[in-house]
């Protein structure tokens, strides 16, 4: 019985040999795009990375332009047209609660492109308080903070930092924190109702135009000093384009290729009609930050 299970084996070994189909796809060239990104923070000056698309067929590496110009442009017709120095265009512009700016890019190369983006107003952290800390390792902490949330649709970015006797070059970093509620999870692909990062992003459709508490769980190895809690507001396309390169990333993974479907970053140059011809973000953040000593 050995046998002609062997002898089978064999038989099927050599009549599969040599079965192979060679497909050739005839895929069209790589058209270069202008690739710009510029992500500013209220009360900074603007500040724009140009350089183009690459072939992901290829390994070319991507070329920084320095002849490229570059316009910003605000809602009161004032004009800045920004300075390249070492790989960066930089604007006299400061960016200003409220208002709308325009950024255009025009480059001997390529068309010409152009996007819009309305600054966030601040949202204050009205208190942050420490409600339990723990003096033995791992050192456990419960945080709560609450803010009102303006009328309209907002989009915000919550972070912690730690303050201790991590590194002397760096005395300061990301604090993973946890939490139960939905608002916090609402672009996660998890199937639980809990956060946990260093970086949530979230919008208002849970408390829209209301007041907002959260209560946040860390546990650190080190001891800390003191905690920063930042609360970001954000415009749109920051919003839109880290929510998407996220859940981009979370389903490109090992396994997941076929099991979900492809995810396009956010591209602040896409036209209405599904057109473009540049990728990239203009983005404004604004901040408010709160901070908790431990005793």
């Amino acid at each position: 019985m050995k046998n002609l299970l062997f002898i089978f084996i064999l038989i099927l070994f050599y009549s599969c040999d040599g079965l192979e189909t060679v497909i050739e796809l005839d895929l069209p060239d790589h058209e270069k795009k202008l690739v710009v990104n510029s992500s500013t923070k209220v009360g900074d000056n603007f500040t724009v990375f140009v350089t183009h698309s690459l072939d992901p067929l290829n390994n070319e590496n991507y070329n920084v332009f320095s002849d490229a110009n570059v316009v910003i442009n605000d809602n009161y017709n004032n004009s800045d047209t920004l300075v390249y120095i070492d790989s960066i265009y930089y604007s006299s512009f400061i960016a200003e609660l409220g208002k709308v700016y325009t950024l255009n890019v025009d480059h001997p190369s390529y068309p010409p492109i152009s996007t819009v983006t309305t600054l966030p107003y601040t949202v204050p952290i009205l208190s942050s308080t420490i409600l339990s800390y723990s003096e033995t390792e791992p050192y456990s902490i419960i945080v709560e903070l609450d803010f009102v949330d303006p009328a309209g649709t907002n989009y915000y970015m919550l972070n912690l930092k730690g303050f201790g006797d991590f590194d002397e070059d760096k005395p300061k970093k990301g604090i993973y924190f946890e939490s139960n509620d939905p608002s916090l999870n609402q672009n996660d692909n998890d199937f639980d109702n809990d956060f946990d990062g260093r970086k949530a992003f979230f919008d208002d459709q849970f408390f829209n135009n209301s007041s907002k508490k959260f209560t946040l769980d860390l546990s650190v190895e080190s001891k800390l000093d003191s905690l920063e809690v930042t609360l970001w507001s954000l415009d749109d396309d920051f919003y839109k384009y880290h929510v998407s390169r996220r859940l981009q990333n979370s389903t490109s993974g090992s396994g997941a290729f076929f099991a979900s479907e492809p995810v396009n970053v956010f591209n602040s140059f896409l036209e209405e009609d599904g057109t473009f011809d540049g990728y990239g973000l203009f983005s404004v953040v604004a901040k408010d930050s709160f901070i908790l000593v431990f005793d």
